[in-house]
């Protein structure tokens, strides 16, 4: 991620694709070190603007081997240090999600749009408005006024 869309760009999710015959070990592996790495990043922003609350902090993301698609979910969790978590793969109705099929195209695809929908929620359920919106404003605010963001929650 060293491009210079990347570099400018908040990311919501990751999503790690292997070959069919690639590995799905190495794929968590990978997905997990992505994932550690950008929540601690964003966590970094929020602290920078004063926020602190992770709750709001969970970001689905994919490891994508031949046709299967695993979900998992990734938080930080410890309030003193930056702990992030994944939970996954899931099972059950998301855990269906395989090209394979006609119907697990369609499920695959009612994934993509949730999650696209979560992702860019501009309310209090989603991730945009309940964390990433408030983070950029705040840095936003920051380099407009040439000063230090305030320490305010968000209202």
């Amino acid at each position: 991620m060293a491009d210079a869309f990347t570099k400018t760009t908040a990311l919501f999710s990751c999503v790690e694709v292997k070959p069919a015959s690639g590995d799905h070990t190495e794929a968590e592996y990978q997905l997990s070190i992505w994932m550690a790495a950008s929540l601690r990043k964003k966590m970094q922003l929020a602290r920078r603007v004063g926020l602190v609350d992770k709750s709001n902090l969970v970001e689905p993301c994919f490891a994508i081997v031949g046709h299967e698609t695993h979900v998992y979910f990734a938080y930080m969790e410890s309030e003193e240090r930056d702990a992030v978590h994944i939970l996954g793969p899931e099972v059950g109705s998301l855990g269906l999600c395989e090209t394979r099929s006609v119907s697990g195209i369609f499920r695959t695809l009612r994934l993509w749009q949730n999650v696209i929908k979560y992702g860019r929620d501009g309310g209090n359920g989603g991730f945009w408005g309940s964390f990433m919106e408030v983070v950029l404003q705040r840095l936003a605010g920051d380099v407009d006024e040439g000063h230090g963001a305030t320490l305010n929650s968000p209202t």
